[in-house]
């Protein structure tokens, strides 16, 4: 999930762990079903991008609002598995844990720790360096494609010249659809700003209620559907530039707004009808969507829901992080 992309990270899981899980008595829908709350996790765990534009859009920094959802997403890690532990015990096919021998085990482990000691250095560049002060998440995002471009053509030797190509054409069109995305979106900002959007949707808020908590449970059900109908990058957008100024009317925290909106996103990735995520792990899987799309569900309604109710009204949850090293860095 270093990626903080969650298709990119559904990519990664669905090649890594389908055909080993299929061995050990998974049945692919449900292994399918696994793969999609796991992968939008990518957007919960640092270095997320829902986070990396709703700093931009907020004018906040970006190396607190990575810290936002990770007390949540690490509640919500602790949801899913739960729910999983539930769901597998009814599942007969699944092969039961077989006593090993612990030294075998630890020999493996080291053996391919090994051959993976360089990737799992990236982290360390990334993150450590964020937040040791070396470097910013801009600069520390191309140390690690240095880094990956080191190791991929010296050390794994995997990377051939005649591929930087295809990769730097296909890396220029996903950055080139969301520069064009954020120009025409801070337009749009402009012009909401002028016209007061903002403080006419608090104004129709508080003329129903002027409790902080209901008008935070508004906003909720808006960002929800919004990332049920839309992309998660244009949903973080609006919930940046257009729901947050209306949640700060109320004194709601910018960080704590933050975990919400991320949340929601998250959610909408994985519910219809746009859901890339939940669509995207059928195609991968080769399985059809009601074949899986009732565990998924299981997972949204015990894991996701209880996650977001909790955020929602323990703000100190997504908030604390921020804040503790805020007072560090000063």
């Amino acid at each position: 999930a270093i990626s903080g992309s969650a298709l990119a990270a559904l990519t990664g899981l669905g090649s890594a762990f389908l055909d080993p899980m299929e061995k050990r008595g998974y049945p692919r829908p449900y292994t399918t079903a696994l793969l999609i709350p796991s992968s939008t996790l990518s957007q919960m765990i640092p270095p997320s991008g829902h986070m990396i534009i709703y700093g931009f859009m907020a004018q906040l920094p970006i190396s607190l609002c990575f810290l936002a959802p990770v007390i949540p997403g690490l509640i919500l890690v602790c949801f899913l598995l739960m729910v999983h532990f539930f769901l597998v015990r009814k599942i007969p096919s699944v092969q039961k844990e077989t006593a090993t021998d612990f030294r075998a085990d630890a020999k493996q482990v080291a053996t391919t720790g090994r051959k993976a000691f360089f990737p799992l250095l990236i982290p360390l560049f990334i993150l450590g360096g964020i937040y040791g002060g070396i470097w910013t998440p801009t600069e520390a995002a191309g140390v690690g494609v240095v880094y990956t471009l080191v190791i991929g053509f010296l050390v794994y030797r995997s990377l051939r010249f005649n591929t930087i190509g295809e990769i730097l054409s296909k890396t220029g069109a996903s950055i080139g659809s969301i520069a064009m995305l954020f120009f025409f979106f801070l337009i749009i900002s402009r012009v909401l700003i002028l016209s007061q959007v903002s403080d006419s949707i608090l104004d129709a808020m508080l003329s129903i209620t002027e409790n902080k908590w209901l008008i935070l449970a508004m906003l909720n059900m808006l960002m929800l559907f919004i990332g049920m109908i839309m992309d998660d990058a244009s949903g973080t957008l609006i919930a940046a530039l257009i729901l947050l100024p209306v949640a700060e009317g109320v004194g709601i925290d910018p960080y704590h707004f933050a975990a919400i909106a991320d949340l929601n996103m998250s959610i909408g990735l994985m519910s219809p009808p746009v859901a890339p995520v939940l669509y995207m792990a059928g195609q991968i899987a080769g399985v059809p969507l009601n074949s899986y799309i009732k565990y998924v569900m299981y997972f949204l309604v015990f894991a996701y829901i209880p996650t977001m109710l909790l955020t929602m009204f323990i703000p100190s949850l997504s908030t604390w992080l921020p804040y503790m090293f805020s007072s560090v860095a000063r």
